[in-house]
């Protein structure tokens, strides 16, 4: 609370970025590092200067960059405190946000800052109740993207960059890399397995 709000038309863009597959990281209303690598890959996957790109994600009344969200019992359910010990946080059900904010800037891709200016009015966030509505961007996608070809990580630029038929660009999203790019495989790797949603078993050995 008391944030000052952010310019609109930057979060504007990239909430919009967001839906339509071109992660920005986390929405903040600022033209960053991460918001304009999106915003040139977005320009080449669907060959738009970027002089007239800004133009065309601008939220209209039929696709609002903002929305009012209503607070859900599970959200507040998401908040506690996480166990300091790596033997008991193996065996929680789920990791707790520390806050409302948090589970939020989770849910919606946005910095906990940004959407505390989004709401002014509430002044603590630690007095939400469950059925408050509160104002959030709009990320959820405007349409299905089609199945990748393949992956490419670029190391340089700190991007995954999925490739569909044609070698088209048919999404970007910032990705970290190991801190030794020596350690990064070089060349082409293939996927020979996927498990949706894998149940994770903890040991201590692999960890540093």
């Amino acid at each position: 609370a008391g944030a000052t709000a952010p310019e609109p038309s930057t979060a504007v863009i990239q909430a919009a970025l967001d839906r339509k597959g071109f992660g920005v990281g986390l929405i903040d209303g600022k033209t960053g590092y991460k918001t304009r690598t999106a915003l040139s890959d977005f320009c080449i996957a669907s060959g738009t200067s970027e002089a007239d790109a800004p133009p065309a994600l601008a939220g209209t009344e039929q696709s609002p960059a903002f929305k009012s969200y209503t607070i859900l019992t599970q959200d507040l359910e998401h908040v506690g405190t996480a166990p300091a010990d790596w033997i008991e946080a193996s065996r929680a059900p789920r990791m707790a946000c520390e806050s409302l904010l948090e589970v939020l800037s989770e849910k919606f891709h946005a910095s906990e800052t940004f959407i505390g200016a989004l709401n002014p009015g509430v002044s603590s966030w630690d007095a939400v109740m469950a059925g408050q509505p509160v104002k959030a961007p709009r990320t959820s996608p405007q349409a299905q993207l089609p199945d990748a070809d393949r992956i490419v990580i670029d190391c340089s630029q700190f991007r995954l960059r999925a490739y569909g038929p044609e070698n088209r660009l048919i999404a970007s999203f910032p990705c970290s890399t190991a801190a030794n790019l020596t350690k990064i495989p070089p060349g082409a790797l293939f996927l020979t397995s996927f498990a949706a949603n894998p149940t994770y078993v903890f040991d201590p050995r692999n960890s540093p």
